[in-house]
């Protein structure tokens, strides 16, 4: 969420509750989101954008949302007196204020883009800042899809809080490479490297961090064990389908791990 599309959101609540007294924060709240979804239909249409976020923090994300929001209308509320009064004192002070406000809600967006457990990015990033409105991609580059091989088996042997943890070990490993990576699904991760490298220099990096990954040993309780992943990956170009270029990549992670079973 930009700062300016917060203060639009704002000057339409402004609008609409003109009349009122005093609002509930929660009515605040509640209308704010139903503003940003309508302004946003691919949250609301396909909740998978977000996943891997629990309801709690949700909740969270949206009071903190919420206040930054009314801190952010009181000072342009403070500035614009200021202006009427010729106050620069105030008006330096509020210039400071919004600073501040401006760190916060970078920090709340940085927040909103992260998957909870492994700390690296989600689908909603993906969506804000990968692709455009029409899942279309907004500049050149390659695309690896990566799955876990065999995750199932290590959730029913060691049980789902030993799974969690070797995606953290996995998420770990990964952004130590020279690309940006996203959590995509259960053990699926999307890796996004920059157009500058060629496939055969990308497919060596992966298949390095591959390697050391598989030649540990994790583990669990009284018992050790070893986990890996398959992968696959294709260029695309700015105004690619994203669908297209998942499904080509995905027939090459699949034909890995068929090598890999």
């Amino acid at each position: 969420m930009t700062e300016s599309e917060i203060i639009t959101i704002t000057t339409i609540l402004k609008e609409e509750f003109s009349n009122s007294d005093a609002i509930p924060p929660n009515i605040y709240s509640q209308r704010f989101n139903e503003l940003y979804i309508k302004r946003n239909p691919g949250d609301k249409n396909n909740p998978a954008l977000t996943p891997f976020v629990s309801q709690e923090h949700i909740n969270n994300m949206n009071k903190e949302a919420t206040k930054q929001v009314e801190a952010l209308d009181e000072n342009t509320q403070k500035a614009i007196n200021a202006i009427e009064e010729k106050n620069d004192t105030i008006l330096q002070s509020v210039l400071e204020q919004t600073k501040i406000l401006q760190d916060k809600i970078k920090s709340l967006q940085t927040k909103m883009h992260k998957d909870e457990l492994t700390k690296v990015f989600n689908r909603k990033w993906i969506a804000d800042e990968v692709l455009t409105e029409n899942d279309k991609f907004i500049k050149d580059g390659i695309l690896v899809i990566l799955d876990l091989n065999k995750f199932k088996i290590i959730n029913d042997s060691y049980g789902h809080a030993i799974g969690d943890k070797v995606l953290m070990f996995i998420s770990h490993e990964l952004v130590s490479l020279p690309c940006d990576v996203a959590r995509y699904g259960g053990d699926e991760f999307l890796l996004f490297f920059d157009s500058k490298y060629s496939i055969n220099e990308i497919e060596a990096i992966v298949s390095k961090s591959k390697k050391s990954i598989e030649s540990k040993r994790l583990k669990a309780v009284n018992k050790t064990f070893k986990t890996g992943f398959s992968f696959g990956s294709t260029k695309f170009k700015a105004g690619n389908s994203f669908v297209e270029i998942m499904q080509s990549a995905d027939e090459i992670m699949y034909k890995n791990k068929e090598v890999n079973k």
